[in-house]
């Protein structure tokens, strides 16, 4: 499946192209792809993102990641 590695993808866009961003306005939800080391590093540059680890929901079926990440505004 290479859905983790096209939100890697686009979450490497959004961190060389920041400048071009408004921090803070878009909000991104992580599942189990997405590293927390990432996660910190997008973070500290002031990014609105969670990690499912974080909620403790690390096991939680994809249409339910898609449903939260809708229902929290977040990609």
């Amino acid at each position: 499946m290479q859905r983790p590695y096209m939100v890697l993808v686009i979450t490497m866009w959004f961190i060389k192209s920041e400048k071009r961003c408004r921090i803070g306005k878009m909000k991104f939800l992580a599942d189990m792809g997405i590293s927390q080391r990432t996660v910190e590093r997008l973070r500290n540059k002031g990014y609105d993102i969670v990690h499912l680890r974080e909620q403790g929901l690390q096991r939680l079926a994809d249409e339910n990641i898609l449903a939260k990440a809708i229902t929290e505004e977040r990609i």
